[in-house]
């Protein structure tokens, strides 16, 4: 996999060539379903209510019904609206898959001329190039490291002509980081250097400067919206920031909402790829009805309520917010406040008696149907073991959210951690959904503040005919070694970021999880019952606990080793070449200016993008692909903004601006498919979460994705699955629903798409 991403930086000459890329259409109903659609006109409208109200038991969209059709007093546009909702009923009632072909169109490639000769030879005396980067994709923040024989102040840096004054330089002796020119437009710069205030350079080398594979287009898109932390500055840890995407208006599009500390947060709605094939955003706030929200630290989408819609849960510092989407009501993204309402919130919360909210993990624990809420906090000073506030279980009992933190055993002590992610998944492939929580703190020697990662396992009620109140929690985590994986530091994990999936193929979920120093890649070796994790991120190459231009600590030094490490938050896997091997992405970016005693400065910790070879070994290629930018960031999410196929990435710094990543990796691997999966599942948890979906190919091999809300870290990603297909063309997709039913539907070769319902 990696080869083709390699050699995109390689010299080449000017490539002008059309590649064929998939566009979608829908295929289900076509002209010849025509006269059906007019005699459903006059069938549905007799029975529109009744219908509706079947529907409304299955669905909840007898309320939409109601209300669109009083609306107009023509009697042939009341029994078309009905006629159209009686189709969607009736198909829904049926369950199934709506399918999605491909259809060949023509995109020109960028084309990218590399320029030969730009080092002349040189005798002139001076420092010479010791180390340097190889490839840097061009972008407004794209850097490389440099290191001479001499001290960066003892030299002067020619990039492209124009003089280069370091970015950051912590050790002399490691060199310094500096920025690409901004104007640079070129596949390959020459980098000179020369002694202080020499006016010829003693050496000179090429950093070729390709286009990546990933384009920031957050200005363009109109979201590049500031970080503000005015209100944080008085804090050792800052406030993470959270984003969601998800589609509220059902137009197809994924909308994003993006949290914020010192100002609001903002809606924005998605409008499409333009006729320029530009991504736009607007932004919806005000006239949604949710401006004011401050002190933002993560956000979900999710149907709260069981009305098709989805809703909206900001995380806080302070009370948390939770709104509920009225689209199905009114027909318009408008919001109400139902926060109290909920039971997620107490009536008499307030900035003191309330907790750092940083995820919320939706998962059905007791199998009623009904979505039922682990909310993680954090810590909110670093210095003051006391702020640590508590995680909080809830049970759905119909009406709103009853919280039952008690299941998971002393509050006291188990569930007073610090969490950034928590996520349900089937861990020992029982049938029910175990829960796993990534905790920061394990590292550190403060009883109050060490607290290592947590496995509770489902173990089901505690006997007949009981609910949610009653129900058993035991503690796997010591035992299956889920709870402390040492690392370079000698001490467990200071975990952030959490992603599941099945990365080695065997249909179970694995975790990667980010830290301070090496990043964690847990394989899953479990039986029913019987959890159990290997480490195996070193074998597999994606730890990155050092930096070049951070000095490898050793016994005695300056500072503690972690303080030099590298540092990732937001964790996702993604296909992001879409050739049936998912690859690992962690945000980069150092906490604070002084954390714990430590001056880290703001240095630069860019982003890390490993790429899977399909055998177990990964390749660093952040740099390459586009992705490199120099931090500080925090939150993330993997989405499909355009429905092209190819998975983009947002990451949220907590200072500075937001950055989208737009994916062009069909004009590097034009030829490698890809199939979507959307979830329509039933009445409350209609986005199916806890679903898993596999997909088999005419080559016989699968693919296993679980529907789960996947928390990255501070966020949520768009909810589907998404599968690389390479070359070969699916063939089957199966789907364990969350109420244990399983289906299975042939797909057509040229699928690039599925809505299914259940």
């Amino acid at each position: 996999m990696p080869a083709s991403a390699a050699n995109v930086g390689a010299e080449a000459a000017e490539i002008a060539t059309q590649l064929t890329v998939r566009q979608s259409r829908w295929v289900r109903f076509n002209i010849h379903s025509l006269p059906f659609v007019c005699a459903a006109r006059f069938v549905c409208a007799a029975a529109a209510n009744a219908i509706a109200l079947a529907y409304a038991e299955r669905m909840n969209l007898h309320t939409a019904l109601t209300r669109i059709l009083p609306r107009t007093s023509c009697g042939w546009c009341r029994a078309f609206v009905a006629g159209a909702l009686c189709l969607g009923s009736l198909s829904a009632l049926a369950g199934g898959c709506e399918m999605v072909a491909a259809k060949a169109t023509s995109l020109p490639m960028r084309s990218c001329v590399s320029t030969n000769q730009l080092c002349a030879p040189t005798a002139q005396p001076g420092p010479a190039i010791a180390e340097m980067s190889n490839v840097v994709a061009r972008g407004p923040e794209a850097f490389f490291h440099l290191r001479t024989d001499l001290a960066p102040d003892a030299i002067d840096v020619t990039v492209a002509g124009q003089v280069a004054t370091p970015m950051y330089v912590d050790e002399p002796a490691l060199g310094g980081v500096y920025p690409l020119p901004a104007a640079t437009n070129a596949c390959a710069v020459s980098v000179s250097v020369a002694n202080k205030g020499a006016k010829a350079p003693s050496d000179c080398r090429v950093l070729l400067v390709p286009h990546g594979q990933f384009e920031e287009i957050s200005a363009d898109a109109g979201v590049a919206v500031l970080h503000n932390t005015q209100d944080d500055l008085g804090e050792e840890f800052p406030a993470s920031t959270g984003l969601a995407f998800g589609d509220i208006d059902n137009d197809g599009d994924p909308d994003l909402y993006l949290a914020n500390f010192g100002i609001p947060g903002v809606l924005f709605r998605n409008d499409g790829v333009s006729s320029d094939g530009h991504i736009r955003f607007t932004d919806i706030t005000q006239a949604a009805g949710i401006d004011g929200v401050f002190r933002g630290s993560s956000v979900a989408f999710f149907d709260i309520d069981g009305d098709t819609d989805l809703d909206l849960f900001v995380g806080r510092d302070g009370p948390d917010k939770v709104f509920a989407n009225q689209w199905v009501e009114t027909g318009r993204s408008t919001f109400v406040d139902i926060s109290v309402a909920s039971g997620l919130v107490r009536a008499d919360a307030n900035l003191t008696n309330s907790h750092r909210t940083t995820s919320i993990a939706l998962g059905d624990y007791d199998q009623d149907g009904r979505l039922d809420a682990y909310v993680a906090s954090h810590i909110t000073n670093i210095n003051d073991a006391e702020t640590m506030h508590q995680d909080r279980l809830f049970w759905n009992n119909g009406a709103g959210f009853t919280e039952v933190t008690e299941l998971l055993g002393n509050i006291g002590d188990q569930t007073r951690l610090a969490t950034f992610a928590a996520a349900w998944v089937d861990v020992d492939r029982d049938g029910d959904p175990d829960l796993l929580v990534a905790s920061d703190h394990d590292s550190f020697s403060h009883p109050k503040l060490a607290r290592p990662n947590v496995l509770w396992l489902n173990d089901g009620p505690v006997g007949q005919g009981v609910d949610g109140r009653q129900w058993r929690f035991s503690d796997h985590s010591e035992a299956s070694g889920f709870a402390r994986i040492p690392d370079g530091k000698g001490q467990g994990l200071n975990a952030m970021g959490l992603a599941i999936a099945d990365i080695d193929g065997d249909g179970t979920p694995d975790a990667a999880m980010s830290n301070i120093g090496p990043n964690a890649l847990l394989m899953n070796r479990s039986r029913p019952g019987a959890p159990r994790f290997e480490d195996v991120a070193s074998a597999a190459g994606v730890e990155r606990t050092y930096l070049p231009w951070q000095p490898k600590t050793v016994a005695g030094s300056r500072r503690a080793a972690w303080q030099d490490m590298s540092i990732t938050w937001g964790t996702q896997f993604l296909d992001v070449d879409n050739d049936r091997d998912l690859d690992l992405f962690f945000v980069g970016g150092a906490p604070v200016d002084n954390f714990h005693g430590a001056v880290f400065g703001r240095r630069p910790i860019p982003n890390a993008l490993f790429f899977n070879d399909g055998n177990g070994r990964f390749s660093e290629l952040a740099f390459v692909a586009g992705l490199a930018d120099p931090g500080p960031g925090m939150g993330s999410a993997v989405v499909d903004l355009d429905g092209d196929g190819w998975l983009d990435i947002a990451v949220a710094p907590y200072r500075g601006r937001f950055r989208l990543y737009r994916n062009r990796g069909r004009e590097i691997w034009p030829g490698h498919g890809y199939l979507t999966v959307r979830l329509h599942g039933k009445h409350p948890n209609t986005q199916a979460v806890g679903a898993e979906v596999t997909v088999t190919t005419a080559d016989e091999q699968r693919q296993r994705c679980f529907h789960i809300s996947q928390p990255g870290l501070a966020g949520g990603s768009e909810l589907a699955c998404h599968f690389g297909l390479r070359e070969a063309s699916p063939a089957s997709v199966e789907i364990r629903w969350p109420t244990g039913d399983m289906q299975t539907y042939p797909v057509s070769a040229d699928a690039v798409a599925l809505r299914c319902t259940e």
